[in-house]
């Protein structure tokens, strides 16, 4: 599972430094509004395309900063051709016996030889009993240019990384704050998207889990 979380993973670059983390789930590209705003130079590349973030048109974009307002949505969200989702946004309730983990990859330039290198994290997280407005509290490791990773509990994002300290206690935007209230497609559906998906069906985490299995196949299991 590792490995099909990783493909999920693109590192964001300015000049040769990882200033940030973005991810695809239910082929969405998202990640920290912050990184966007503060690196407008910052790019990712999928494939042999190499996309310059702040010259794409977000489907949505949030107020963010490091700086973190709790009523504030630190989250930029794209949607780019070409990519594939393993990862899915989940909007259920977390508990502390759940196995929580955050993916960055790491991306060093080794001056020496010229050469990129990229480095999968993963790191355990623990929940704390403390939220507030949109955002959750784990324990967790950060690395410098995490901002924007992902919070998984199997294939689900719970969380997207905003920020830590050096004491390890990290905020992460729980994704409900940019869905539809329970009830209205059983708040699963970005509230402000135009949605790639056919309306006529329920977007459902069991509709999401679905278009993974078709993409990643028997592996999913």
């Amino acid at each position: 599972m590792n490995y099909l979380i990783e493909q999920c993973l693109f590192p964001i670059i300015e000049g040769d430094e990882c200033v940030g983390q973005g991810f695809v789930a239910d082929s969405f590209f998202i990640t920290a509004a912050h990184v966007v705003n503060d690196y407008p130079d910052s790019f990712i590349e999928i494939g042999d395309q190499r996309i310059i973030l702040s010259k794409e048109t977000p489907i949505y974009i949030g107020k963010g900063d490091i700086e973190k307002d709790p009523k504030t949505k630190d989250v930029a969200i794209y949607i780019f051709p070409n990519t594939h989702s393993f990862l899915h946004l989940s909007s259920r309730k977390i508990a502390n016996t759940d196995y929580l983990r955050s993916f960055c990859i790491a991306f060093n330039y080794d001056r020496t030889t010229n050469e990129y290198h990229k480095d999968l994290h993963i790191l355990e997280a623990t929940l704390l009993e403390q939220e507030e407005g949109n955002y959750l509290y784990c324990k967790c490791n950060r690395y410098q240019g995490s901002s924007g990773s992902p919070l998984v509990v199997g294939n689900e994002v719970v969380g997207i990384m905003h920020s830590g300290d050096e004491k390890g206690l990290c905020a992460f935007l729980n994704p409900e704050s940019f869905m539809y209230p329970e009830g209205e497609y059983n708040g699963c559906i970005i509230r402000w998207c135009s949605s790639p998906f056919p309306r006529e069906e329920p977007l459902t985490p069991e509709y999401f889990n679905n278009r993974a299995r078709e993409q990643v196949g028997d592996a999913f299991e």
